[in-house]
Parts: C-alpha cells; structure tokens; sequence
C-alpha cells in the first residue's frame, strides 16, 4: 500500500485518521453483516 513513516512525528500524526478509516470501514462491514443475516431469516 504505503511505506510507514520514517518519523515518530509522522507515525502519530498519521494515526488519528487511519484509526477514523478502520471504525467507518468496521461499522460498514457490520451493517452488511446484520443485514445479510436479516435477508438469511
């Protein structure tokens, strides 16, 4: 994908946004989840 940051400075300024992405992407996949499940029923 991407080369990590050499920096720690980079690393940690980095974080905040790719934690952000994981939950969104995280709530997404859950919400598909539930419904294919619903659709199984």
């Amino acid at each position: 994908m991407f080369a990590p940051p050499s920096t720690r400075t980079g690393d940690t300024a980095a974080h905040p946004a790719g934690v952000a992405l994981v939950k969104r992407r995280h709530v997404d996949l859950m919400r598909v989840c539930s419904d294919a499940c619903r659709d199984a029923r």
